[in-house]
């Protein structure tokens, strides 16, 4: 059984590459590589980067040059070795010391030329450990008794056998390569200095043997010649070593050279991201505090136009009561300017009365002069009375009984010149004859009879027309609508408003003489506001009604359509 071990070192430049078999190596067996096994959670390069942020976030200060927080062991294996047992190896070691496996590789296609067996084969892993405290980012410290403790692990994951400890300083694969071609180099050498008292031996012998003859001479020379051509070809050997040996030396240096270079431009780039950190800290702050000022700033022109709503709803209310205001304005000026009409009405009105009372008294003149001794029987006035048996009929039976005291008064002229217009006005005409009470009697009473017969004709068929039309009027829509005329004559308003037209217009159904009709009704039944002086007003409401009805032509032709006018 082979022997457990596990070297750890810092991870040298070139790692990645190696274990990815990026790059020739001329001790690889092509054949093998397919054997092969490589995994990895995150690159050297951004682990390092997070190891330094860490480090500085909990110390406050740069990670040392010298500190070597990724580190690379290298573990014998065999050939049934797998990625499940260096999985497993990784787990121990994390549960064990903290320390956190981000990358390995299986080698089973490593080995070196061997004079005994032909080629012995290097069987190996890489492991590539974050060796610090994920905690405080510092390097994490072992002991010798701990670093013991990770060989016995080794051993027990990868079932191998448990090798000696030792103080022996492990290679690595560049030194180990550097020593075996220095150990060729050194062979060589004393292969020459065998080859050299070999070939001083094989001349003392020649020359004890000169007497065996030419031959034996021959032969020597012959020995002598391939015994040098022996020296030189393993000299030239150890100078091709040597020289191999020079040219790593030189690679080593220039490496060196190379890796210096690039840790000053790794350390000079690493503080120009620590300044462009510190930048974008500065612009993070900045723009958190501008994001700060864009919600005040949100909260500000909330309030400010939350505030322009009010005073919006305010001014859109102080405006309805300007407007309310202004129409009881013009409500008061048309009420004057009624009024006024109503003033020059009136004294038109009194001159008329005056004219009539003017007239009126000349007229009594005539009747007075007329009726001699003051006889005042009022023609048309009794006449109308007529018709109602009582007083006018008494009178006008004694009629004759007052011509007749006229007559032995010596007033008979006057008294029958009356008496001939009160009959005539009465429609008794009795010719030349003498006219006696029986007489006007008799035929007044025919002519009652007929006049109050015609009466109760009269009066019963306007009580038909009197219930029909009180029906109408008890129609809802119909006594709303003379309402609606009533208060747009009463109150002066300029318009109807818009629920007043709707009204109207189911009224008027597109029909602009219903207007007519309607203000009749409305003149006749509305009260006070029948009488003369709103004659102006009833115009200009008969003038909107034609206006609604002109405008309501196609809601008239539904109407008839569906059979719902209306007529009075």
């Amino acid at each position: 059984m082979a022997q457990a071990s596990i070297n750890i070192q810092p991870v040298k430049e070139g790692s990645e590459q190696h274990n990815k078999r990026e790059k020739y190596l001329d001790y690889v067996h092509p054949e093998r590589t397919h054997l092969n096994e490589y995994w990895e959670k995150d690159t050297q390069t951004n682990r390092l980067a997070k190891i330094k942020a860490k480090y500085f976030e909990t110390t406050g200060q740069k990670l040392q040059k010298r500190a070597t927080p990724i580190r690379e062991g290298c573990v014998n294996v065999e050939e049934w070795t797998t990625r499940a047992d260096l999985e497993e190896l990784a787990k121990r070691f994390h549960d064990r010391f903290g320390i956190y496996t981000f990358q390995f590789a299986i080698h089973k296609d490593e080995g070196y030329p061997n004079s005994k067996n032909g080629n012995k084969l290097n069987l190996h892993a890489h492991m590539v450990f974050d060796w610090t405290d994920p905690e405080t980012g510092k390097t994490i410290k072992l002991n010798r008794q701990q670093m013991a403790e990770m060989q016995t692990i080794t051993a027990e994951v990868l079932g191998m056998q448990r090798g000696v400890s030792s103080d022996k300083k492990h290679l690595t694969a560049m030194q180990y390569k550097e020593q075996k071609a220095r150990e060729e180099a050194e062979k060589a050498i004393k292969a020459k200095a065998q080859a050299e008292q070999m070939a001083a031996a094989q001349t003392k012998a020649i020359a004890l043997q000169s007497l065996l003859g030419g031959l034996a001479i021959h032969a020597a020379k012959v020995e002598q010649k391939r015994i040098e051509n022996i020296t030189n070809t393993l000299a030239e050997a150890g100078k091709k070593r040597l020289d191999e040996i020079a040219e790593l030396k030189q690679e080593q240096e220039k490496t060196a050279k190379e890796v210096e270079k690039m840790r000053s431009t790794l350390s000079f780039e690493r503080g120009r991201v620590g300044y462009q950190q510190k930048q974008l800290e500065a612009l993070r702050s900045e723009i958190s505090g501008l994001e700060d000022m864009k919600d005040g700033l949100n909260e500000d022109i909330d309030n400010q136009i939350a505030e322009l709503n009010d005073k919006k709803s305010e001014a859109e209310s102080l405006a309805k009561v300007v407007e309310a205001a202004r129409s009881d304005i013009r409500g008061l000026e048309n009420r004057k300017e009624f009024l006024n009409n109503e003033v020059l009405t009136l004294a038109q009105e009194k001159k008329q009365a005056e004219k009539d009372a003017e007239e009126a008294r000349a007229k009594a003149k005539q009747a007075e002069a007329a009726a001699i001794s003051g006889l005042v029987v009022g023609g048309t006035k009794k006449i109308g009375n007529l018709l109602g048996i009582g007083k006018e009929a008494k009178q006008l039976k004694e009629l004759p009984q007052q011509l007749a005291i006229a007559k032995e008064e010596g007033r008979t002229e006057g008294k029958k010149e009356a008496i001939s217009e009160v009959l005539k006005e009465a429609k008794l005409n009795f010719g030349d004859k003498e006219v006696t009470p029986s007489m006007i009697g008799r035929d007044w009473g025919t002519q009652y009879h007929e006049a109050k017969k015609w009466k109760l004709e009269a009066q019963r068929g306007d009580s038909l027309k009197d219930q029909r039309l009180k029906h109408f009027l008890s129609i809802p829509i119909i006594a709303k609508a003379l309402e609606v005329l009533r208060s747009f004559v009463f109150h002066l308003f300029d318009g109807f408003t818009s629920d007043d037209k709707r009204i109207l217009a189911q009224v008027l159904q597109g029909d602009a003489s219903k207007a007519h009709t309607l203000r009749e009704l409305g003149e006749a039944y509305g009260g006070v506001v029948g009488q003369g002086q709103y004659w102006s007003r009833w115009n200009e409401a008969e003038r909107q009604m034609e206006e609604i009805a002109n405008g309501n032509q196609e809601q008239k032709n539904q109407a008839r359509t569906q059979g719902r006018g209306w007529h009075l």
